[in-house]
């Protein structure tokens, strides 16, 4: 399993950039004979963040090197020390 750490941009379905310099940690399962590869991972925003992100809804994620890809947001978490902690799958490939 390859993880990437990286800071990138989150865009809405139709392309539109919602936020920028977002930390990501993304982990990237390579494909097998028996299974297609997958990509998952998490985020952190401040409590205060003017952005309301809903799940299920569809974003798109681009990386410093200009990777990008479709995500789901599957769960979304309020820490105690102010941040809210979002968790994603991929769908499609990150290319």
């Amino acid at each position: 399993m390859q993880v990437i750490n990286s800071k990138g941009t989150l865009n809405d379905s139709n392309g539109k950039q919602i936020l920028a310099n977002v930390e990501y940690e993304i982990y990237c399962v390579s494909p097998t004979k028996e299974t297609f590869g997958t990509w998952y991972g998490n985020f952190t925003l401040p409590l205060n963040n003017t952005v309301s992100l809903d799940k299920p809804d569809k974003y798109i994620i681009t990386l410093e090197d200009k990777r990008k890809g479709t995500m789901i947001l599957t769960r979304m978490q309020i820490r105690p020390d102010t941040t809210i902690y979002y968790e994603f799958q991929g769908s499609g490939p990150l290319k």
